[in-house]
């Protein structure tokens, strides 16, 4: 009996499936997909999620006001701009093994 509705395992053609090969090794140009922009909707979709409602409700049950634990987690997430400066070194800062 056919259903219009097609049975895809995800092995052929889906980019999104593909198992990443190289870990931390470089990536030659070439193969490189990501622009600026497709990361930074990465990074802001990953920095919006619910954790941030639990550490607000945790501060305040500590007896931080609404402003001082806004305050205190953008603090907190702001230093993630200096991991995004240690990360723009790449592959040059890479010790060369002889």
């Amino acid at each position: 009996m056919a259903t219009g509705i097609g049975i895809h395992d995800g092995s052929v053609g889906d980019e999104a499936f593909k198992v990443e090969r190289r870990g931390i090794d470089y990536v030659p140009e070439n193969e490189r997909w990501a622009t600026p922009r497709n990361i930074a909707a990465l990074w802001a979709g990953t920095s919006i999620n619910v954790e941030y409602f639990i550490y607000g409700a945790l501060l305040m049950g500590f007896g931080f006001s609404f402003y001082t634990a806004l305050a205190v987690i953008i603090i907190g997430n702001v230093s993630y701009f200096l991991l995004g400066l240690a990360s723009l070194q790449g592959p040059e800062t890479v010790r060369r093994r002889s």
